[in-house]
């Protein structure tokens, strides 16, 4: 039984219809959208975006570094032409980052808002450029750095 709701389940993600690619696979790197992997579901008029990552170190006797995030992002889109999504984006990105030398962890909230476009590099890959505006929960002021992601539409 376990094995038949599975394959419902990988079925159901799965568009019959070309002509209707929305959900994609990828990599994202930035400060909103979370760096690691992606899953990103783009209609014509909206999308949103799950990304999250791990990165870790650890050298003999040296310090080990551990981060975690875990992302949401929202998608309007204001303008489609055939090769190009343009929109505007909302979005939250929850890090986690352990250094072996202090006693605690430190654990805090991007919040950021901006415009981005993706690029159809073929039929079904992506590129993501976005420029978010973000409030650091780290430092508490706001920034701006770019972001970027590649994706996989099925």
């Amino acid at each position: 039984m376990r094995r038949i709701l599975l394959i419902i389940f990988f079925l159901s993600l799965l568009k019959i219809s070309a002509d209707e690619i929305e959900r994609a696979i990828g990599l994202s790197a930035g400060y909103i959208s979370g760096s690691g992997f992606a899953y990103r579901v783009m209609s014509q008029d909206s999308g949103y975006q799950i990304g999250a990552g791990h990165f870790s170190t650890y050298e003999a006797g040296k310090q080990e570094i551990s981060a975690t995030n875990l992302a949401y992002t929202f998608y309007h889109n204001f303008a489609n032409t055939p090769n190009v999504k343009f929109y505007l984006l909302l979005g939250a990105n929850y890090f986690h980052l352990y250094e072996d030398n202090k006693p605690e962890t430190d654990n805090y909230i991007n919040l950021g808002a901006g415009i981005g476009a993706e690029l159809s590099l073929s039929k079904r890959i992506t590129w993501a450029i976005e420029w978010p505006w973000y409030y650091e929960g780290e430092s508490n002021f706001i920034k701006f750095i770019p972001q970027t992601g590649i994706y996989y539409y099925w």
